[in-house]
């Protein structure tokens, strides 16, 4: 699925021109990031208004490939890596806690249910435009309130849950299901020879199954590719490390 890696990638390249310049002058990264935040907003608006964001058409598929429609998610992601390399996640009262978890509850809410209420097209291009516009940014921003709120010194049986060792190889797996399950889906899909009946139990089989045939691919390409360059990178950087300290 070339897609996402060449969309991730070419996020990845800007991201050393965005550290240069939060190097450089915070100021003017806060400058840079909102400017290209605003960019982004106004290109999908625009695009969504005239070509529309309904499933398999042209506009859908320029939307949904485009990395610049992926901008504010990646900033978002960035930024908090920042703050937690600054150390500027600091300990928050119960108060904020509370109202942290809550609009993150909210967010993560309404962006995955919100076209739930558009079932039979009954959105207005208003609707359309804000809800595709700032829902990517506004999922991963309830992801960072959450993750902001798991770096915190706070304490909290969501915290507890997720700091669970158990979720640690799924972590690892994360990326590569996320790149293998789509190729799963649409593979199945295209061989099927008869429409499906979309009741409970066949969405819970469907999803087992491509969960579980994700994850095990994800774990074979981690055995064969991730793992053995991860050691690489150690590797090499315990050299340099060495050359560094020698000289």
């Amino acid at each position: 699925y070339q897609r996402r890696v060449r969309d991730d990638m070419q996020l990845f390249a800007i991201t050393p021109l965005l550290l240069l310049v939060y190097r450089k002058n915070k100021k003017i990264f806060v400058g840079v990031v909102t400017l290209l935040l605003l960019i982004s907003y106004v290109l999908v608006s625009v695009a969504i208004k005239n070509d529309g964001f309904k499933f398999g058409t042209p506009g859908w598929i320029n939307l949904y490939n485009k990395p610049w429609t992926r901008v504010g998610p990646y900033i978002i992601g960035v930024s908090l890596a920042l703050m937690w390399r600054e150390k500027k996640i600091v300990k928050v009262s119960n108060l904020l806690k509370f109202i942290g978890y809550a609009v993150a509850g909210l967010l993560l809410f309404v962006t995955v249910f919100g076209p739930y209420t558009n079932r039979d097209d009954t959105w207005t291009i208003t609707e359309t435009v804000l809800y595709y516009t700032f829902s990517r940014s506004a999922f991963v921003l309830g992801l960072a309130i959450l993750c902001y709120l798991m770096l915190s010194k706070n304490t909290s049986f969501i915290k507890t849950i997720l700091s669970y060792h158990f979720w640690t190889p799924l972590a690892r797996l994360s990326y590569g299901v996320y790149l293998i399950h789509p190729i799963i889906m649409v593979a199945a899909g295209l061989s099927t020879r008869h429409a499906l009946n979309w009741d409970i139990w066949t969405i819970t089989v469907k999803f087992s199954g491509y969960s579980l045939l994700a994850f095990a691919a994800s774990f074979v390409f981690w055995i064969i590719l991730e793992k053995p360059f991860a050691s690489l990178e150690k590797e090499l950087f315990s050299i340099f490390s060495s050359l560094r300290r020698q000289s």
